[in-house]
């Protein structure tokens, strides 16, 4: 999933994070004001997980301004 109206649809200009190991993941969005942090354990490798988008398009509809 690379392309950019999926992967720029829940963040603000400016949105900067960093994925790590076990699909770790955070990101800070200054514009919203909101800092997002996913710990799981999956060990299955590669890619953007599904839980990652659903937990950022939940976080960003409880701020919707």
């Amino acid at each position: 999933m690379k392309e950019p109206e999926v992967i720029f649809r829940l963040k603000s200009l400016g949105t900067f994070g960093h994925g790590g190991a076990y699909r770790t993941y955070v990101w800070i969005d200054p514009a919203k004001d909101m800092i997002g942090v996913v710990l799981l354990q999956r060990t299955n490798g590669g890619g953007v997980a599904e839980e990652i988008n659903s937990f950022m398009a939940m976080a960003a509809a409880a701020i919707e301004r």
